[in-house]
């Protein structure tokens, strides 16, 4: 948000020309007459008595009026390798963050590869050919990386796995984007198409016909609640809780009832899709691309 007209630091003080910089770069074609009312600064949690300090001081001094902006230093812990020791490569290096990523998108691609491969029930794939493949391998990678950082306590320790972070059953980004291409691929089984869709959603009341419809449509309500303590406390690992109790949520609800060849089926595809858009805004808040097949 960046309506405030107030100034934030005073222009006699020292940090006026450096948070105008700051905002100038950060809000890009946002006005110079603005001013954001929020400003957070990221680094190790263990910076944070040195960020106390200096907001403390800007305010004693009056070069910073807490009305007109909110200051936060929003530490992060330590990322550990699974031996419990300071996350390195094995000659002891930091590990690059482009290494990283080519990893996880190398080992979703493996993954990917093998689900094509497999003629077992329940393990067939809907990519039909290697660029599909590789398209899925490079988000599903980027984003198991992403979520599974933001799906810890942002002050805590962890420790880094890629066989936990790319695990298709567990609270990983895998199994968020799997759970959003199953309900894509019932809408699309419904044969309604964009227009249809959209022509249920004005025409059909939503009505609850099963226990467990109840229990959906209230997780996806929790969204907003959920995103004001986020901000509030900058607490990202509450929205990815939400996201993975809504994805067990779906899941659960196809083992309760039909969708498709069911009298009930029109108000159940618009309970899928108020779903499938809730997934999708939360993916977009967490840096998830979605994928509608996998």
């Amino acid at each position: 948000v960046y309506m405030r007209q107030q100034e934030a630091f005073s222009r006699d003080s020292p940090f006026f020309f450096f948070s105008s910089r700051r905002r100038h770069t950060r809000c890009s074609g946002v006005s110079w007459a603005r001013r954001c009312v929020q400003e957070t600064d990221i680094t190790d949690a263990g910076q944070e008595p040195h960020f106390r300090q200096i907001f403390a001081a800007a305010q004693l001094a009056g070069w910073w009026n807490p009305n007109a902006l909110r200051l936060d230093h929003m530490g992060f812990g330590v990322v550990q390798g699974e031996d419990g020791k300071k996350f390195k490569t094995r000659s002891g290096d930091t590990v690059k963050l482009l290494e990283l990523l080519d990893e996880a998108r190398d080992r979703a691609h493996e993954q990917l590869k093998q689900r094509m491969q497999n003629n077992q029930e329940g393990q067939q794939t809907n990519l039909k050919d290697e660029n599909e493949l590789l398209e899925a391998a490079e988000k599903i990678g980027i984003a198991a990386v992403k979520y599974y950082d933001l799906k810890q306590n942002r002050i805590s320790t962890y420790k880094f796995s890629y066989d936990n972070m790319l695990d298709p059953k567990g609270n990983t980004a895998v199994y968020l984007l799997y759970s959003y291409a199953r309900l894509c691929s019932i809408l699309r089984k419904s044969e309604l198409g964009e227009e249809g869709l959209k022509q249920l959603i004005n025409e059909t009341e939503f009505k609850i016909t099963h226990p467990h419809e109840r229990i959906l449509a209230f997780t996806i309500l929790k969204f907003p609640e959920v995103l004001d303590t986020v901000t509030d406390e900058l607490a990202i690992h509450k929205l990815c809780d939400l996201i993975y109790d809504l994805a067990v949520k779906i899941a659960e609800g196809y083992s309760k009832y039909r969708i498709i060849d069911d009298p009930n089926k029109n108000t159940r595809l618009l309970l899928c899709e108020a779903a499938r858009a809730a997934l999708e805004k939360m993916f977009y808040m967490v840096g998830i691309r979605p994928l509608d097949k996998i």
